[in-house]
Protein backbone atom coordinates (compact mmCIF):
# COMPACT_ATOMS: atom_id res chain seq x y z
CA UNK A 1 0.00 0.00 0.00
CA UNK A 2 0.97 3.66 -0.43
CA UNK A 3 0.43 6.81 1.64
CA UNK A 4 -2.56 7.55 -0.62
CA UNK A 5 -4.16 4.22 0.28
CA UNK A 6 -3.55 5.08 3.93
CA UNK A 7 -5.13 8.54 3.47
CA UNK A 8 -8.29 7.05 1.95
CA UNK A 9 -8.40 4.43 4.70
CA UNK A 10 -8.61 7.27 7.26
CA UNK A 11 -11.41 9.11 5.40
CA UNK A 12 -12.35 9.79 1.79
CA UNK A 13 -11.99 13.56 2.32
CA UNK A 14 -8.46 13.07 3.66
CA UNK A 15 -7.60 11.16 0.49
CA UNK A 16 -9.27 13.69 -1.83
CA UNK A 17 -7.35 16.62 -0.32
CA UNK A 18 -4.01 14.84 0.07
CA UNK A 19 -1.02 16.81 -1.24
CA UNK A 20 1.88 14.88 0.24
CA UNK A 21 3.06 12.52 2.94
CA UNK A 22 5.78 12.02 5.51
CA UNK A 23 7.10 8.60 6.48
CA UNK A 24 9.09 8.54 9.69
CA UNK A 25 9.24 12.37 9.55
CA UNK A 26 10.64 12.43 5.98
CA UNK A 27 8.66 13.81 3.02
CA UNK A 28 8.20 11.07 0.41
CA UNK A 29 6.37 10.67 -2.94
CA UNK A 30 2.75 9.56 -2.64
CA UNK A 31 3.54 6.35 -4.54
CA UNK A 32 6.10 5.21 -1.94
CA UNK A 33 5.40 1.68 -0.70
CA UNK A 34 4.68 1.49 3.04
CA UNK A 35 6.56 -0.90 5.29
CA UNK A 36 5.49 -2.46 8.59
CA UNK A 37 6.22 -0.12 11.48
CA UNK A 38 6.26 3.08 9.38
CA UNK A 39 4.87 6.21 11.03
CA UNK A 40 2.82 8.02 8.37
CA UNK A 41 1.70 11.65 8.34
CA UNK A 42 -0.69 12.82 5.62
CA UNK A 43 -0.42 16.41 4.36
CA UNK A 44 -3.64 17.97 3.06
CA UNK A 45 -4.88 21.18 1.44
CA UNK A 46 -8.56 22.04 1.14
CA UNK A 47 -8.15 23.11 -2.50
CA UNK A 48 -6.44 19.87 -3.56
CA UNK A 49 -8.29 17.37 -5.78
CA UNK A 50 -7.64 13.77 -6.86
CA UNK A 51 -5.62 13.17 -10.02
CA UNK A 52 -6.19 10.46 -12.63
CA UNK A 53 -2.49 9.56 -12.23
CA UNK A 54 -3.23 8.34 -8.71
CA UNK A 55 -4.93 5.29 -10.19
CA UNK A 56 -1.50 4.12 -11.38
CA UNK A 57 -0.21 3.43 -7.90
CA UNK A 58 -3.03 3.04 -5.35
CA UNK A 59 -3.72 -0.61 -4.58
CA UNK A 60 -6.75 -0.73 -2.27
CA UNK A 61 -10.24 -0.96 -3.75
CA UNK A 62 -11.51 1.83 -1.47
CA UNK A 63 -8.94 4.29 -2.81
CA UNK A 64 -9.44 3.27 -6.45
CA UNK A 65 -13.24 3.46 -6.25
CA UNK A 66 -13.18 6.88 -4.60
CA UNK A 67 -10.74 8.33 -7.16
CA UNK A 68 -12.77 6.92 -10.07
CA UNK A 69 -15.97 8.32 -8.57
CA UNK A 70 -14.42 11.78 -8.26
CA UNK A 71 -13.11 11.74 -11.84
CA UNK A 72 -16.49 10.59 -13.19
CA UNK A 73 -18.31 13.35 -11.32
CA UNK A 74 -15.79 15.93 -12.49
CA UNK A 75 -16.19 14.85 -16.13
CA UNK A 76 -19.96 14.96 -15.78
CA UNK A 77 -19.83 18.47 -14.32
CA UNK A 78 -17.62 19.66 -17.18
CA UNK A 79 -19.89 17.95 -19.73
CA UNK A 80 -22.96 19.69 -18.29
CA UNK A 81 -21.18 23.03 -18.58
CA UNK A 82 -20.12 22.33 -22.18
CA UNK A 83 -23.62 21.07 -23.06
CA UNK A 84 -25.15 24.26 -21.69
CA UNK A 85 -22.81 26.40 -23.79
CA UNK A 86 -23.52 24.39 -26.96
CA UNK A 87 -27.29 24.61 -26.42
CA UNK A 88 -27.09 28.35 -25.69
CA UNK A 89 -25.12 28.89 -28.89
CA UNK A 90 -27.65 26.97 -30.97
CA UNK A 91 -30.54 28.85 -29.31
CA UNK A 92 -28.88 32.14 -30.27
CA UNK A 93 -28.66 30.92 -33.84
CA UNK A 94 -32.43 30.29 -33.80
CA UNK A 95 -32.94 33.75 -32.24
CA UNK A 96 -34.28 32.24 -29.03
CA UNK A 97 -33.52 33.33 -25.48
CA UNK A 98 -31.07 30.76 -24.06
CA UNK A 99 -32.09 31.65 -20.50
CA UNK A 100 -35.79 31.08 -21.21
CA UNK A 101 -35.04 27.71 -22.78
CA UNK A 102 -32.59 26.32 -20.24
CA UNK A 103 -34.42 27.99 -17.36
CA UNK A 104 -37.70 26.28 -18.29
CA UNK A 105 -37.38 23.22 -16.05
CA UNK A 106 -40.67 21.66 -17.19
CA UNK A 107 -39.76 21.82 -20.88
CA UNK A 108 -36.19 20.68 -20.29
CA UNK A 109 -37.43 17.75 -18.23
CA UNK A 110 -39.99 16.85 -20.92
CA UNK A 111 -37.29 16.82 -23.60
CA UNK A 112 -34.93 14.87 -21.35
CA UNK A 113 -37.64 12.25 -20.82
CA UNK A 114 -38.10 11.92 -24.59
CA UNK A 115 -34.44 10.94 -24.78
CA UNK A 116 -34.89 8.46 -21.93
CA UNK A 117 -33.14 10.75 -19.45
CA UNK A 118 -34.37 11.71 -16.02
CA UNK A 119 -33.32 15.32 -15.43
CA UNK A 120 -32.42 18.48 -17.39
CA UNK A 121 -28.82 18.09 -16.16
CA UNK A 122 -28.71 14.64 -17.79
CA UNK A 123 -29.80 16.22 -21.08
CA UNK A 124 -27.08 18.89 -20.89
CA UNK A 125 -24.49 16.23 -20.06
CA UNK A 126 -25.63 14.19 -23.07
CA UNK A 127 -25.11 17.24 -25.29
CA UNK A 128 -21.69 17.84 -23.74
CA UNK A 129 -20.67 14.23 -24.36
CA UNK A 130 -21.75 14.53 -28.00
CA UNK A 131 -24.58 11.99 -27.73
CA UNK A 132 -27.32 14.55 -28.42
CA UNK A 133 -27.23 17.40 -30.94
CA UNK A 134 -28.41 20.83 -29.71
CA UNK A 135 -30.30 21.26 -32.98
CA UNK A 136 -32.40 18.17 -32.26
CA UNK A 137 -33.17 19.43 -28.75
CA UNK A 138 -34.50 22.68 -30.23
CA UNK A 139 -36.61 20.70 -32.69
CA UNK A 140 -38.32 18.95 -29.78
CA UNK A 141 -38.70 22.23 -27.90
CA UNK A 142 -40.23 24.20 -30.78
CA UNK A 143 -42.22 21.54 -32.60
CA UNK A 144 -41.99 20.86 -36.37
CA UNK A 145 -43.75 24.00 -37.69
CA UNK A 146 -42.04 26.56 -35.46
CA UNK A 147 -38.69 24.84 -35.93
CA UNK A 148 -39.02 25.01 -39.73
CA UNK A 149 -40.03 28.68 -39.48
CA UNK A 150 -37.02 29.68 -37.36
CA UNK A 151 -34.48 27.30 -38.90
CA UNK A 152 -31.55 29.57 -39.89
CA UNK A 153 -30.49 27.05 -42.53
CA UNK A 154 -33.74 27.63 -44.43
CA UNK A 155 -34.88 31.17 -43.68
CA UNK A 156 -33.93 34.01 -46.02
CA UNK A 157 -31.06 36.29 -45.13
CA UNK A 158 -31.84 39.69 -43.68
CA UNK A 159 -30.37 42.75 -45.36
CA UNK A 160 -27.87 43.04 -42.52
CA UNK A 161 -26.72 39.43 -42.93
CA UNK A 162 -26.41 39.87 -46.69
CA UNK A 163 -24.34 42.99 -46.14
CA UNK A 164 -22.10 41.29 -43.58
CA UNK A 165 -21.47 38.40 -45.96
CA UNK A 166 -20.55 40.85 -48.72
CA UNK A 167 -18.11 42.64 -46.40
CA UNK A 168 -16.49 39.34 -45.41
CA UNK A 169 -16.07 38.45 -49.07
CA UNK A 170 -14.59 41.88 -49.86
CA UNK A 171 -11.95 41.69 -47.12
CA UNK A 172 -11.11 38.08 -47.92
CA UNK A 173 -12.79 36.24 -45.07
CA UNK A 174 -14.48 32.99 -46.06
CA UNK A 175 -16.58 30.77 -43.85
CA UNK A 176 -15.06 28.75 -41.02
CA UNK A 177 -12.53 26.25 -42.40
CA UNK A 178 -14.11 23.32 -40.54
CA UNK A 179 -17.76 22.73 -39.69
CA UNK A 180 -19.53 20.21 -37.48
CA UNK A 181 -22.09 18.18 -39.41
CA UNK A 182 -25.60 19.02 -38.24
CA UNK A 183 -24.57 22.02 -36.11
CA UNK A 184 -23.36 25.42 -37.23
CA UNK A 185 -21.24 28.07 -35.54
CA UNK A 186 -19.48 25.80 -33.06
CA UNK A 187 -15.94 26.48 -31.94
CA UNK A 188 -13.49 24.14 -33.66
CA UNK A 189 -9.74 24.04 -33.21
CA UNK A 190 -7.14 21.94 -34.99
CA UNK A 191 -5.29 19.45 -32.83
CA UNK A 192 -1.68 20.47 -32.25
CA UNK A 193 -0.55 16.84 -32.39
CA UNK A 194 -1.39 16.39 -36.09
CA UNK A 195 -2.35 19.88 -37.38
CA UNK A 196 -4.73 18.64 -40.14
CA UNK A 197 -4.76 20.48 -43.45
CA UNK A 198 -7.53 20.88 -46.00
CA UNK A 199 -8.09 17.72 -48.02
CA UNK A 200 -7.12 15.28 -45.28
CA UNK A 201 -9.75 13.05 -43.68
CA UNK A 202 -10.68 14.53 -40.32
CA UNK A 203 -12.58 13.62 -37.17
CA UNK A 204 -13.91 15.81 -34.35
CA UNK A 205 -13.62 15.16 -30.62
CA UNK A 206 -15.53 17.04 -27.92
CA UNK A 207 -12.81 18.23 -25.55
CA UNK A 208 -13.92 19.69 -22.25
CA UNK A 209 -13.15 23.39 -22.17
CA UNK A 210 -11.88 23.47 -25.78
CA UNK A 211 -14.98 22.82 -27.86
CA UNK A 212 -14.50 20.52 -30.86
CA UNK A 213 -10.87 19.53 -31.43
CA UNK A 214 -10.26 18.31 -34.99
CA UNK A 215 -7.73 15.55 -35.73
CA UNK A 216 -6.41 13.95 -38.88
CA UNK A 217 -8.04 10.48 -38.98
CA UNK A 218 -4.54 8.98 -39.21
CA UNK A 219 -3.34 10.83 -36.11
CA UNK A 220 -1.65 8.52 -33.61
CA UNK A 221 -3.94 9.84 -30.86
CA UNK A 222 -7.23 8.97 -32.59
CA UNK A 223 -7.12 5.35 -31.41
CA UNK A 224 -7.00 6.56 -27.81
CA UNK A 225 -9.84 9.04 -28.42
CA UNK A 226 -12.07 6.27 -29.79
CA UNK A 227 -12.28 4.83 -26.26
CA UNK A 228 -14.82 7.62 -25.62
CA UNK A 229 -16.88 7.15 -28.77
CA UNK A 230 -19.70 9.28 -27.40
CA UNK A 231 -17.42 12.32 -27.73
CA UNK A 232 -16.70 11.73 -31.43
CA UNK A 233 -18.53 14.03 -33.86
CA UNK A 234 -18.53 14.19 -37.64
CA UNK A 235 -16.75 17.20 -39.11
CA UNK A 236 -15.95 18.28 -42.64
CA UNK A 237 -14.02 20.92 -44.51
CA UNK A 238 -16.25 23.89 -45.24
CA UNK A 239 -16.49 25.54 -48.61
CA UNK A 240 -14.45 28.72 -48.61
CA UNK A 241 -14.34 31.67 -50.98
CA UNK A 242 -10.60 32.22 -50.66
CA UNK A 243 -7.80 29.67 -50.41
CA UNK A 244 -6.49 29.29 -46.89
CA UNK A 245 -2.74 29.27 -46.24
CA UNK A 246 -1.51 26.95 -43.50
CA UNK A 247 2.00 26.40 -42.17
CA UNK A 248 3.37 22.85 -42.09
CA UNK A 249 6.74 21.76 -40.69
CA UNK A 250 8.80 19.17 -42.53
CA UNK A 251 11.85 17.25 -41.36
CA UNK A 252 14.22 16.36 -44.20
CA UNK A 253 16.97 13.81 -43.61
CA UNK A 254 19.89 14.23 -46.01
CA UNK A 255 23.45 13.23 -46.71
CA UNK A 256 25.80 15.42 -44.70
CA UNK A 257 27.22 17.63 -47.40
CA UNK A 258 27.43 21.29 -48.34
CA UNK A 259 24.54 22.91 -50.22
CA UNK A 260 21.69 20.66 -49.08
CA UNK A 261 19.72 23.47 -47.44
CA UNK A 262 20.04 25.65 -50.53
CA UNK A 263 18.99 22.81 -52.83
CA UNK A 264 15.89 22.06 -50.77
CA UNK A 265 14.75 25.68 -50.47
CA UNK A 266 15.28 26.19 -54.21
CA UNK A 267 13.15 23.13 -55.00
CA UNK A 268 10.34 24.49 -52.83
CA UNK A 269 10.59 27.97 -54.33
CA UNK A 270 10.43 26.57 -57.87
CA UNK A 271 6.88 25.35 -57.28
CA UNK A 272 5.91 28.80 -55.99
CA UNK A 273 5.57 27.79 -52.34
CA UNK A 274 6.35 30.13 -49.47
CA UNK A 275 8.95 29.22 -46.86
CA UNK A 276 8.43 30.62 -43.38
CA UNK A 277 11.70 29.39 -41.86
CA UNK A 278 14.39 26.75 -42.30
CA UNK A 279 17.27 25.44 -40.20
CA UNK A 280 19.93 22.75 -40.53
CA UNK A 281 21.79 20.51 -38.08
CA UNK A 282 23.71 17.23 -38.03
CA UNK A 283 22.51 14.05 -36.34
CA UNK A 284 24.61 11.76 -34.16
CA UNK A 285 24.98 9.32 -37.05
CA UNK A 286 26.37 12.11 -39.27
CA UNK A 287 23.25 12.75 -41.35
CA UNK A 288 21.91 16.17 -42.22
CA UNK A 289 18.65 17.21 -40.52
CA UNK A 290 16.81 20.12 -42.12
CA UNK A 291 13.63 21.53 -40.62
CA UNK A 292 11.62 23.71 -42.97
CA UNK A 293 8.22 25.34 -42.48
CA UNK A 294 6.27 25.72 -45.72
CA UNK A 295 3.01 27.53 -46.49
CA UNK A 296 0.51 25.33 -48.32
CA UNK A 297 -3.15 25.51 -49.31
CA UNK A 298 -4.17 21.88 -48.91
CA UNK A 299 -3.00 18.26 -48.87
CA UNK A 300 -2.48 18.16 -52.64
CA UNK A 301 -0.21 21.19 -52.42
CA UNK A 302 1.73 19.61 -49.54
CA UNK A 303 2.17 16.37 -51.51
CA UNK A 304 3.70 18.38 -54.38
CA UNK A 305 6.12 20.05 -51.98
CA UNK A 306 7.19 16.72 -50.48
CA UNK A 307 7.68 15.17 -53.94
CA UNK A 308 9.82 18.12 -55.04
CA UNK A 309 12.02 17.88 -51.95
CA UNK A 310 12.37 14.10 -52.30
CA UNK A 311 13.67 14.64 -55.84
CA UNK A 312 16.63 16.73 -54.61
CA UNK A 313 19.91 14.83 -54.89
CA UNK A 314 21.14 13.79 -51.45
CA UNK A 315 17.72 13.76 -49.76
CA UNK A 316 17.15 10.49 -47.89
CA UNK A 317 13.70 11.01 -46.34
CA UNK A 318 10.99 13.64 -45.86
CA UNK A 319 8.43 13.51 -43.07
CA UNK A 320 5.82 15.83 -41.69
CA UNK A 321 6.44 16.99 -38.14
CA UNK A 322 3.83 17.40 -35.45
CA UNK A 323 2.89 20.96 -34.59
CA UNK A 324 4.71 22.28 -31.54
Amino acid sequence: ATPLDFAYAIHSEVGDTCTGAKINSRIVPLKTELQNGDVVEILTTSSSKPSRDWLNYVVTSKARNRIRHFITEQQRSESIDLGRKLLEKEADRFRLSPKKLIGNDDEMKRIANEYGLGRPEDLLASIGYGKTLPRNVLAKYLGPEKFAELDPDKRKETRLETGMRAVKKFIGLGEDAIVVKGVDNLLTTRARCCNPIRGEEIIGYISLGKGIVVHNKRCKNVKQLMVNRERIVEVEWAKIEKEEIQSVRLLVTTENRTGMLAGITNAIAEIKTGIRDASASVSRDDQGLIEVTVEVFDKRHLDRVISSVEAVDGVLAVERMNAS
